[in-house]
């Protein structure tokens, strides 16, 4: 985002609530799309994504999705061994 003229620190705040509203997985996906993209202006288009309902993930089998399901599924287990879910 800095390459697209938005000071760091500003960047950094960004991702952060980012971060805390959609996910850690959800943000990476979203800036290395982003970045892959081209876009010009950033936080309107991660703003814009974010605000998009997203019925599956963007690339369907890719490593990113693999890894967050792997995650989900390990806490399953574990809530479930705990009793909790």
């Amino acid at each position: 985002m800095t390459d697209a003229g938005i000071p760091d620190k500003q960047a950094r705040s960004l991702i952060g609530k980012w971060r805390a509203a959609h996910g850690d997985g959800a943000v990476m996906e979203a800036i290395v799309d982003c970045r892959a993209r081209a876009i010009t202006n950033p936080v309107e288009w991660i703003v814009a994504r974010f605000a998009k309902p997203r019925d599956r993930p963007s690339a369907p089998g890719s490593f990113l999705e693999s890894l967050l399901q792997r995650e989900r599924n390990e806490e399953l287990k574990r809530q479930r061994a705990e009793g909790v879910a």
